[in-house]
């Protein structure tokens, strides 16, 4: 089986769900804005593109709409000859995806794709949008809200399928130093992820608890802004980070995003490392934090109930252990990154043999076995190979 990624290969999401598919013995192969050397997979570097103005805001836009990138892209497509094309992120290259008229063509959707800048330039990404989802044979979400957003684009054949943790990398450190407390942020510095209500917090969190410590991971536009607004307290801003080792030696997690498609994946890499988490009250993360129970949701924004919340886990130990144990369960069990990814090999194994994600296995009739592996066809052409020798 043979897939075609069209995808941002720079971004950690696509290296992740590339290389996952490379492991499981799956012939991959990405189309891409700009390659990465990193990425030990074949990639095409998309071409042709008309640089318009709007393409800052979307580095694969500029090609989406040049008639020239699309046909580069065709040509690729008939060279490599893939079993699927799998585009993620809905107004850029799931457009570019529909645009080629392959099938099947699977769209995964991100999140801010549908749910921001919708309205923007005239509704152009609006209209993009609900085009690409019309056009796909398997659109993937991983947010319960996210997903009632495609359904009013017009968008089909919808599964929930979560991008997931590696639960085997990310779990917990049970030698943690408790010298200092230290609240850890892995949101880049884009106005989205809103890092500036964590700084003004700290500024809070610092006045009453002098021991306490706080990581600002990431980067982007705003690093510059944050680290003059925090220059003042005990800050450290390491860039972009192994986040593993540092949430391992962290003991609370925050998150101030305004917009998460469903659980973001750096909030779940806290959860299976046994951190209390203080999450925005958006989306669907109230689906997976219950307050007060294995952390904390506080308005987008209020950077003073943000510290409120923080302080209370400084103040009790004991939460932070309970809430953290409960934390990695959920992860283990909801957001496993093996067990999502093989929920999403299954489909690609259903439209390659069947043509139709919405057919149950021919042989045991489950929906979700794919064919493959199916212990009820093995028996069957097993007896039927012993009557043929039979006969012989």
């Amino acid at each position: 089986m043979k897939i075609c990624v069209l995808s941002e290969t720079s971004s950690i999401h696509t290296v992740r769900y590339i290389n996952y598919l490379k492991n499981s013995g799956i012939d991959v192969f990405a189309v891409t804005n700009k390659i990465n050397p990193s990425l030990d997979v074949k990639q095409y570097e998309l071409k042709y593109g008309l640089p318009l103005f709007v393409s800052s805001q979307n580095s694969a836009f500029r090609n989406a709409i040049s008639p020239l990138s699309i046909l580069h892209v065709k040509n690729i497509l008939r060279k490599e000859k893939p079993d699927i094309v799998h585009a993620h992120y809905t107004s850029s290259y799931g457009f570019i995806g529909a645009l080629t008229n392959f099938k099947p063509l699977i769209i995964s959707v991100w999140g801010s794709d549908v749910l921001l800048n919708q309205t923007k330039y005239f509704g152009i990404l609006k209209r993009m949008s609900s085009f690409a989802l019309k056009k796909a044979s398997l659109i993937i979400c991983d947010g319960v809200e996210v997903q009632k957003t495609v359904s009013s684009l017009g968008g089909k054949n919808i599964k929930l399928i979560y991008f997931g943790v590696d639960t085997d990398k990310f779990k917990p450190n049970k030698n943690k130093d408790n010298t200092l407390n230290i609240i850890i942020s892995l949101r880049n510095h884009e106005p989205l992820y809103d890092v500036e209500t964590f700084v003004k917090a700290i500024a809070i969190v610092n006045e009453k608890h002098l021991n306490s410590y706080f990581i600002v991971a990431g980067s982007g536009s705003q690093t510059e802004y944050l680290k003059k607004l925090s220059e003042h307290y005990p800050i450290e801003f390491p860039g972009n980070i192994d986040s593993n080792y540092y949430l391992n030696q962290s003991h609370i997690y925050v998150s101030t995003s305004k917009s998460d498609s469903g659980l973001s994946v750096s909030t779940g890499e806290a959860m299976a490392c046994e951190l209390p988490v203080v999450v925005t009250d958006f989306g669907d993360n109230n689906r997976w934090i219950n307050d007060g129970v294995n952390g904390y949701l506080f308005p987008v924004g209020d950077y003073k109930i943000l510290a409120e919340k923080i302080i209370s886990l400084i103040d009790n130990k004991v939460m932070q252990k309970k809430m953290g144990e409960i934390n990695r369960k959920i992860v283990e069990i909801n957001f496993n990154e093996k067990i999502e990814m093989k929920k999403v090999i299954v489909l690609y194994k259903k439209l390659v043999m069947w043509g139709s994600i919405d057919e149950s296995c021919p042989w045991c009739d489950h929906d979700n076995c794919d064919g493959d592996n199916c212990s009820v066809r093995w028996i069957k052409e097993s007896r039927e190979r012993n009557y043929r020798y039979d006969d012989e």
